[in-house]
This record gives structure tokens, sequence and C-alpha cells, in this order.
């Protein structure tokens, strides 16, 4: 068995999954949040604030690996720069925040994820979310990608990249 932290990463309102692996049974569920960033923070202030709660989830539960969805340089017709550096740079203070503990922090493509667990790499938020209420949890749709990409990365057939 292995504890698997999920982050989707977002400027607004990350969102969190930690579950824990048990064979071939559904993975265990231990935790779903996200944090709801005030619009008056910095992006430094924000990254701050979710790699604090990545640190705290990590020890609080023990985690073997994180999983952080990959930034994406071109979505919907536009390339956002400073989401990509900002993005880029949460990943790497994520990254540093966690050696210490020896944690190896992996991404995934968004596609690869949607495509596995939701069965269409085009998939929307609110299939996620919907997803999310068939296994009986009430999220958001930040929590419930991270959910997502948490159960993708229990997969035999996941495509994840090392980070660290």
């Amino acid at each position: 068995m292995s504890v698997i932290l999920a982050i989707d990463q977002s400027l607004a309102r990350p969102g969190f999954a930690v579950i824990e692996t048990q064979g071939e049974k559904m993975p265990k569920i231990l935790e779903i949040c996200s944090i709801k960033h005030p619009k008056n923070l910095t992006p430094t202030e924000r990254r701050i604030i979710m790699t604090d709660l990545a640190q705290t989830l990590v020890v609080k539960y023990t985690v073997d690996m994180v999983v952080m969805e990959r930034v994406r340089t071109f979505s919907k017709g536009f390339i956002s720069t400073r989401s990509i550096i900002v993005l880029s740079s949460l990943m790497t203070s994520v990254i540093d925040r966690l050696y210490k503990y020896d944690v190896p922090v992996w991404s995934s493509d968004t596609r690869a994820w949607k495509a596995a667990i939701l069965g269409n790499a085009s998939s929307t938020k609110e299939d996620a979310v919907e997803f999310a209420k068939q296994l009986g949890y009430e999220t958001n749709h930040d929590e419930a990608d991270a959910l997502c990409i948490a159960l993708y990365a229990c997969r035999s057939d996941a495509k994840l990249k090392e980070e660290s």
C-alpha cells in the first residue's frame, strides 16, 4: 500500500487529494480539500500557502509520492506566460519543500488522466465533479480534478513524468 498526494494546480483555487492504495481494490480516500485564495494575494503568497498545505498533508499522512497536474503551455486557444511561470514555480517549490521527506514528485498530463479516469481526454471539470459525486463525494471542480489525478496515479498504465 502507498499513500499518494495529488495536486490540481491553480492560481485561484488549487485542489488536493490524498488516497491510499489498497492493491486491486478501490483506493481509500483519506482527504480532499482546496484553497480559495483571496484575490489580493500575490502569486508568491499563494505559492507559499499551497506549498505549506502540501507539506502538512505529506507529514499528516506519511505520503509516499506526490503527483501534480503538469502545466499546460497552450490551453483554450492561448498561452498564458504568467500562469506558466507561476505554476511552474509552484512545482519547483513543492519539490524543494518535500526534498527533506524524500518524497518523489511526479506530473501527469491533463488529457492523459481525463481519458483514463473520465473516459474522454476532453472531459470538463463538471465531468470530474460528477465522477466524484458517483464515488460519494461532494466536491468543487478543483478537488474533483485532484481526486481524479490521484486515482490516475494508482493505475499501472499511468504515464507519469518524474519531476524530482
